[in-house]
């Protein structure tokens, strides 16, 4: 009998073919991440009362998780589906932020969320940077094997990643929109983009700086970036990262012990780094790097290795590997006061319902592009 017909359904053989290499690490950030919010509830800080507010954010991994596995199952062609439907939605979404009248521009300088009954507030630009990475992935593809021109396909992606950016950008979320562009030019680099079109978009981006500051960056984001190029600037922003690095450094090697509690604002998501370093230590903080590098390796090599049986999965997959390696890129940089301050969680580790469920809805796309290559990798045998 034929090996191909000798491989068993995925369905059949599922849990021989999920990728350990990354549900471990993935899991075990959720579970620091409960640990350590657990401390930082129990602090007083985030919305609501403990320990409802820890009760929500198990329930959004749950939701998360349950996504994962069903998204992990999907074939190929369901999988593309997926993506056309979570871009109109991330779109529709994303027009209804401007004019559903809920805003939280007091609180977080942008408004961003859609406050929905029973479920509470969603951020539709989390769920645009994974329909962004699906389409484009599906459209590069298809430029790469000449089934439309490169002309029609630039025209294309144009389209589908401007129109998204646009309505982010008019929130204004700063941080979402430049992790869609750093994802986007991941992306085509990858496809092959040619040195000069680098060199020319490079141009272009230094040109676009003083215009974005003149016209695009609110007060509080300038004033964020010039008190991490020029310390003490904004003593607003200067005191986020001085309370950030004093709890990094209250953490020792183990862990601070006591009732002492740094006090650090957006504890419980934006500067979570802060407070696993100071709940844990050196050690809790090497264990997590380790973990971030071990899935962020495991999902490029899948993503490589992906090339030779599916162009469009290869390509998605780095989109959302730049996605979440910036994030984690980011938040903990910003932590420990070598970048600028963004509004950019840790992810399956910062509170937030919206986050989590759409970080886990990155990581079962991962996964399926995993068994799909195993899959492929065993037929091509």
């Amino acid at each position: 009998m034929h090996k191909r017909q000798q491989l068993k359904s995925k369905s059949e053989s599922y849990f021989k073919l999920l990728d350990y290499w990354l549900i471990i690490p993935v899991l075990l950030m959720t579970i620091i991440g409960i640990v350590v919010l657990n401390s930082v509830f129990k602090a007083g800080y985030g919305a609501g009362e403990y320990p409802g507010n820890l009760i929500k954010h198990i329930g959004a991994i749950m939701i998360g998780i349950l996504l994962a596995l069903l998204i992990s199952l999907a074939d190929l062609p369901v999988i593309g589906l997926i993506g056309y439907i979570t871009y109109f939605i991330s779109l529709v979404l994303l027009v209804i932020v401007h004019i559903d009248g809920f805003s939280m521009y007091d609180l977080t300088g942008a408004d961003s969320w859609i406050r929905f009954p029973i479920f509470g507030t969603f951020q539709p630009s989390e769920l645009a940077k994974v329909g962004i990475a699906m389409l484009l992935g599906t459209y590069l593809a298809k430029i790469k094997k000449e089934e439309i021109s490169l002309w029609q396909g630039l025209l294309y992606i144009v389209c589908i990643s401007g129109i998204p950016m646009f309505l982010i950008a008019m929130e204004p979320d700063f941080g979402t929109f430049f992790v869609i562009l750093f994802m986007i030019l991941v992306m085509v680099f990858v496809y092959g983009l040619k040195w000069r079109y680098i060199l020319a978009g490079g141009i272009t981006g230094i040109i676009a700086i003083p215009l974005a500051w003149n016209y695009y960056l609110d007060e509080y984001q300038k004033n964020r970036i010039m008190t991490f190029l020029f310390p003490g600037h904004d003593p607003n922003s200067n005191y986020h990262i001085e309370q950030s690095l004093k709890a990094v450094a209250s953490g020792g090697i183990t862990g601070r012990e006591g009732n002492i509690d740094i006090p650090v604002p957006v504890k419980e998501s934006d500067f979570i780094f802060s407070a696993i370093s100071e709940y844990t230590g050196f050690i809790g903080t090497t264990l997590l790097i380790i973990l971030i590098v071990i899935f962020l390796l495991r999902a490029i090599y899948v993503a490589i290795k992906m090339t030779e049986f599916d162009l469009a999965s290869s390509y998605m997959m780095m989109g959302l590997i730049a996605v979440q390696g910036i994030h984690f890129v980011e938040n903990i940089g910003m932590n420990v006061g070598v970048l600028p301050i963004t509004g950019i969680p840790l992810p399956y580790i910062s509170s937030g319902g919206s986050s989590m469920v759409v970080n886990y809805f990155m990581f079962g796309l991962m996964l399926n592009v995993s068994i799909n290559y195993q899959m492929m990798q065993q037929n091509d045998l």
